[in-house]
């Protein structure tokens, strides 16, 4: 699979989201910046180039309507955050032609809401070694590799999402437990709709419609789905169907 990079051990972060009932400043940033302080900040206009990266906890990133641009180069990452908890990544706007759209990695309390992610080189959304990561109306659609891709990872949620014409899967979940996708779209997609490898478990993907995808719409690679959820999706092909459903 594209897109993959190594992280280290997952940091659990615990704490109220930022800035509630507060006053501070909001900080103009543009592709290139890098936000070393807590803070609320703000995408002052569409740019292009490198992405913007999050190096502090306790942070607002709003897009504010604009598109950033990339290069579609290796490493060339729209939104990259790591070692950090409590970021809050909100749009619309528009994140294309990066090499992934959307890095996250060893984070914990991380919210993306309301975002497009489209043509990247390799995925859209890639979470890896994540805790209580939530992504919440978002689009990934037609990048090089997975629409929604999320690896060694514990209580994430993906709900409302979008994931169309991605070559490989729409969404999908690699050795993670306690994700939750829900009322999501999968669609045109190359390989897989939804996808759980073996070794996820514990996952509840409910009431997602995953239509005329590439291989099967709705797949669980553990034998009669050991102890993952699937029920009231609608699809056109599933496998196992014993539990899929």
């Amino acid at each position: 699979m594209s897109g993959r990079f190594a992280i280290g051990v997952v940091v659990a972060v615990v704490g109220s989201l930022l800035l509630a009932g507060s006053a501070a400043a909001i900080n103009p940033v543009t592709c290139g910046s890098v936000i070393k302080s807590p803070g609320s900040y703000k995408l002052h206009e569409d740019c292009s180039g490198q992405g913007i990266v999050i190096k502090a906890s306790n942070v607002m990133l709003d897009l504010n309507r604009h598109t950033m641009t990339g290069t579609g180069m290796s490493g060339n990452y729209g939104i990259y955050a790591a070692d950090v908890g409590n970021v809050q990544i909100v749009g619309p706007g528009v994140i294309k032609k990066y090499f992934i759209g959307i890095v996250l990695g060893e984070v914990g309390g991380i919210e993306v809401g309301s975002v497009t992610v489209r043509k990247s080189t390799a995925d859209g959304v890639n979470v890896q070694l994540a805790e209580a990561v939530s992504v919440d109306g978002t689009v990934s659609e037609n990048n090089g590799g997975v629409g929604f891709y999320e690896a060694f990872t514990g209580g994430n949620s993906f709900h409302n999402v979008r994931a169309t014409g991605n070559p490989q899967d729409g969404i999908e979940v690699v050795d993670s437990f306690e994700t939750q996708i829900t009322k999501s779209t999968t669609s045109g997609n190359g390989d897989d709709g939804i996808f759980v490898v073996n070794g996820s478990q514990g996952n509840f993907i409910a009431n997602n419609t995953a239509l005329g995808n590439g291989n099967f719409d709705l797949y669980d690679g553990n034998t009669n789905c050991d102890s993952n959820i699937w029920t009231g999706n609608t699809f056109g092909t599933n496998f196992p169907t014993s539990c899929v459903s």
